[in-house]
């Protein structure tokens, strides 16, 4: 692994990558911009992951049909005390102006 991410599993330990908030395909922008410590499980194939799809997938399809579509898109992340390890994100996203929906993710 490059960049950041090796100081970001330290944080974290043995379970921890550096995840992005924002995935580098949904325009990030790039590997030491918005990467935080976040479980393995969570980043490579869990919750965090299947939302990242869903949302790049729904893109795709929206661009097909309405190119002036817009996802609006929020990650708050939380803290416990003075750890550098989030405890949980919470994401809050809208489709084409649709209502919000929010997706709470642990991260311990």
């Amino acid at each position: 692994m490059r960049g950041i991410g090796p100081t970001l599993c330290h944080l974290g330990g043995g379970d921890y990558d550096g995840g992005h908030l924002i995935s580098n395909q949904a325009g990030a922008g790039g590997e030491d911009i918005g990467t935080v410590p976040m479980l393995r499980s969570l980043n490579q194939n869990g919750g965090y992951y299947q939302l990242e799809q869903k949302l790049q997938t729904t893109w795709k399809d929206l661009q097909a049909t309405t190119p002036d579509a817009k996802i609006k898109f929020q990650v708050d992340v939380h803290y416990a005390g003075t750890s550098e390890v989030p405890d949980s994100f919470e994401v809050t996203f809208s489709v084409d102006g649709g209502p919000p929906h929010i997706e709470r993710f642990s991260n311990v």
